[in-house]
Parts: structure tokens; C-alpha cells; sequence
């Protein structure tokens, strides 16, 4: 998943840290063999002024690689994620766009239909007001 994000650059970082490390292992396996033969005051001195601070130098340079290779696989997986949720947010949002354009339809015939009441009401109690002044003359006229 996190291989999809970066693509070639997190396989690339990946492929080259474990080519530094069998490099880095074939080398103390080939300190550890020549060890048993080379075994003198020569090789007490090159081990203890290049070869044993190049192993130490090479541990350190191993775990942080792996430290930052681990937090680049992590941050990937977040940024997907974050992917995924502005996709949903997204989504949500043009839900929510449907939903306010219908909200709005549905005020605007409101305020038809409320106007189109108010000019009804109003022929209503002109009718009304018509029938009741004929009702008195009506009466008037008994």
C-alpha cells in the first residue's frame, strides 16, 4: 500500500538499503574469516583505527537508515490515509452540495406557494367581505 504512494522511491530506498546491509554483512564475515590468519600487531592496529570504527560507524548508519525507512513507510501510510479521508470529504461535500441546491428549491417554491397563499388569502377575504356586505343587504331588504 505504502509501495503505491511513493512508488520507485520507496522500493528504491528499500532495495538500497538492503544491498548496504549485505554489503555491510559481507564484510564482517570477511573480517571474522580473515580474523583466525590475520592476527598481528599490523592488523590490531588497522582493525582498531579504521576497520572497528568503520563497523560501529556502519551499525549506526544501519539503524538510522532503518529508523527513517520505518518512519517513510509510516508516513506514506499516513498521507494515504489523509488521501482517503479528502476523498471522503469530498464526497461528503458534494452530498452536501445536492442536498443545499434541494434545500433551496424546496425554499424557493415555499416562498411561491407562501405568495400565491397570501393572494388566495387575499381574494378570499375580498370574496368574504363581498358575501358579508350582500348578506347584509339582504337582511336589510326583508
Amino acid at each position: 500500500m505504502a509501495k503505491d504512494f511513493l512508488g520507485p522511491e520507496l522500493v528504491q530506498f528499500e532495495d538500497r538499503f538492503w544491498y548496504f546491509k549485505q554489503y555491510a554483512k559481507q564484510l564482517q564475515e570477511y573480517r571474522d574469516e580473515i580474523s583466525i590468519i590475520w592476527d598481528d600487531n599490523a592488523a590490531g592496529e588497522i582493525n582498531g583505527r579504521f576497520l572497528d570504527p568503520q563497523r560501529d560507524d556502519c551499525d549506526l548508519f544501519e539503524e538510522s537508515l532503518g529508523k527513517q525507512y520505518e518512519y517513510l513507510k509510516e508516513m506514506t501510510n499516513h498521507c494515504l490515509k489523509l488521501s482517503a479521508d479528502f476523498e471522503l470529504v469530498k464526497a461528503m461535500g458534494r452530498e452536501i452540495d445536492v442536498f443545499l441546491q434541494q434545500c433551496a428549491e424546496d425554499i424557493s417554491k415555499s416562498l411561491n406557494t407562501m405568495e400565491v397563499s397570501k393572494g388566495k388569502r387575499g381574494d378570499c377575504l375580498l370574496k368574504l367581505n363581498n358575501s358579508i356586505a350582500n348578506l347584509k343587504k339582504a337582511r336589510e331588504m326583508k
